[in-house]
């Protein structure tokens, strides 16, 4: 994790839920709240803490949608950005080496198996 990202995390008692959501958020670009929670599936109200205390954080951005100024939509400040994005990089080369020396039969088996599970926690 990039120095400036752990000390953030780690003064402000940010974990693994925080780490996820701001994977979502560099994905997307930018989402709502509500987009944010169907896509991690928690409630709305924890998708609304957890990017709250991103932003207190100075890890997230909040603007209006200008397409609906009902909606806030959550983005990543420029400046923490490739933070983030080598959060996301190094967090999963372990498993992009792992699926690479896997030959084509054994990646659909090994993908079949993740979201066999993934249905199961859902």
């Amino acid at each position: 994790m990039p120095a400036a990202l752990r000390e953030s995390f780690d003064a402000g008692g940010l974990g693994n839920r925080h780490g996820a959501v701001l994977a979502q958020v560099l994905a997307a670009g930018s989402l709502s709240v509500s987009d944010l929670a169907r896509r991690l599936d928690i409630s709305l109200t924890n998708a609304s803490q957890l990017a709250g205390e991103l932003h207190r954080a100075g890890w997230l951005q909040r603007h209006n949608d200008p397409a609906d100024n009902r909606r806030t939509l959550l983005s990543l400040p420029d400046d923490r950005r490739d933070d983030v994005a080598t959060f996301i990089n190094r967090r999963s080369d372990a498993l992009l080496r792992a699926m690479s020396r896997l030959t084509p039969t054994q990646r659909r088996g090994f993908l079949a198996g993740l979201q066999a599970w993934a249905d199961e926690i859902h």
